[in-house]
């Protein structure tokens, strides 16, 4: 994963936004600390539901793993998720955060491999694995309208490669 950089965010082509019911997502350019960054302009219409910023992801995962990206934004409390999805597109994993307080200065988000819990699916559990997506998830707590930016989305492998040595 090339310098565990997975997404610059200058070609935002590759994200699709979603919502349920009556909510809106647009996705556009901005500008982060460094760069390029991905904003989520949501708008919940007085209801409830999610919206959904997807983008393809299919490098395999290390054995353990920290996702990390830059965030900033403005809006209510609502849900906050990260999600990895199969390619089958039943099997997800998350981290969710409820209530999450969007930060109005840029800050980083750092999410290992142990925190990102099986959701649902058929597989019924076990650790995330052959990937196919990865989704930015605003979904309705307080609802209401708001922005989310992320930049310098990565990924870098943690795990142990080292072969323990025993003394006797």
């Amino acid at each position: 994963m090339n310098d565990n950089i997975l997404d610059h965010f200058e070609d935002l082509s590759v994200w699709t936004a979603i919502a349920s019911g009556q909510a809106l997502l647009a996705i556009s350019p901005d500008r982060g600390l460094r760069g390029s960054a991905m904003r989520l302009d949501f708008d919940f219409q007085g209801g409830g539901g999610f919206v959904v910023a997807h983008r393809s992801f299919n490098p395999p995962l290390p054995e353990s793993y920290v996702f990390s990206f830059d965030i900033c934004g403005r809006g209510p409390d609502n849900i906050f998720e990260f999600k990895l999805v199969d390619a089958s597109n039943q099997n997800v994993w998350r981290w969710r955060k409820e209530a999450f307080n969007l930060p109005g200065d840029w800050q980083t988000i750092s999410i290992k491999s142990s925190e990102i819990q099986f959701a649902w699916g058929p597989l019924g559990g076990g650790p995330a694995r052959d990937i196919a997506a990865l989704e930015l998830v605003v979904a309705a707590g307080p609802g209401g309208q708001g922005e989310v930016c992320i930049a310098n989305l990565r990924c870098e492998d943690t795990s142990y490669y080292l072969i323990p040595q025993v003394v006797a």
